[in-house]
């Protein structure tokens, strides 16, 4: 597979969570089923020192503990690690220049906010790829269907694109919805549709089924997310549904755009709470 501009890399940031565990595994199986070098990126914890401090060392062996154990789960992954002396966010944020894909873990809920949030939304908002927001370590798989949350916008061929190419390399099904929220984007639904079988005919042992959703959009795709293996959504917003669905889904996310373009940066404004 061929990239613009490059890039030829996933990259992870890493942390000492659970969900920092998370974003490495699915991080490390998107690599290796697209035959591309990962990036374990840590930042110096809050007051730490970037000189070779204590701080400095503990992360480091983590980045190097990590980068070894994902060496030996998948052979043949070139494996590389990196120690930021920048915020994780900042850090990520500039390795995104280069990746083809970004994975960041959070557990956020409704009523928990992680301190990792932050970061979350600064990614998810500006990074200049896609970006995946590993709520789990979960995997599309023939029993784990990929949606395809869908509009009839432009924001639509980045979505078909991601899901249409991880259900292939996954051998899983793919679930198109077309969200409905008002009269307006229920005549979207010509759009969807072309778009939709124009991507089929190039994927054609993809299995494919089509919902229609009328309603907001939230409470639909985070039913979905219970029984998904992935959630694909396009760039985000100001109607805050990408927020709420990082923050609350079962399933990864995944945030579909082009290489090289970040959000509407009316987005961060509509994302603070």
């Amino acid at each position: 597979m061929e990239y613009i501009d490059g890039r030829s890399v996933v990259t992870v940031g890493i942390d000492e969570t659970a969900s920092g565990d998370a974003a490495v595994s699915w991080s490390l199986e998107y690599a290796r089923s697209h035959r591309l070098p990962l990036r374990l990126v840590a930042a110096i914890p809050a007051g730490g020192r970037a000189d070779g401090g204590r701080p400095a060392e503990l992360t480091r062996a983590r980045v190097d503990d990590l980068a070894l154990l994902c060496r030996s789960t998948a052979p043949g992954t070139e494996v590389t690690g990196v120690v930021a002396a920048e915020p994780l966010g900042a850090a990520l944020l500039d390795a995104a220049h280069d990746s083809v894909l970004v994975v960041i873990g959070d557990r956020s809920g409704p009523r928990h906010i992680s301190d990792r949030r932050p970061a979350v939304d600064a990614v998810v908002a500006w990074a200049e790829c896609p970006v995946v927001v590993a709520r789990s370590a979960r995997w599309p798989n023939p029993a784990t269907p990929i949606v395809a949350a869908l509009d009839g916008s432009d924001h639509d061929d980045p979505v078909l694109d991601a899901a249409f190419d991880l259900a292939a390399r996954s051998a899983s099904p793919l679930v198109a919805v077309h969200l409905q929220p008002d009269a307006q984007a229920r005549g979207a639904a010509p759009r969807v549709a072309a778009r939709l079988a124009h991507r089929e005919r190039g994927y054609v042992r993809v299995p494919v089924r089509f919902r229609a959703a009328v309603g907001p959009a939230v409470p639909v795709l985070l039913a979905a997310s219970q029984w998904a293996g992935l959630l694909v959504v396009g760039a985000p917003g100001t109607d805050g549904v990408t927020r709420e669905l990082t923050r609350a889904a079962a399933c990864p996310v995944l945030v579909a755009r082009p290489l090289g373009v970040s959000a509407d940066p009316r987005w961060l404004a509509a994302a603070t709470p």
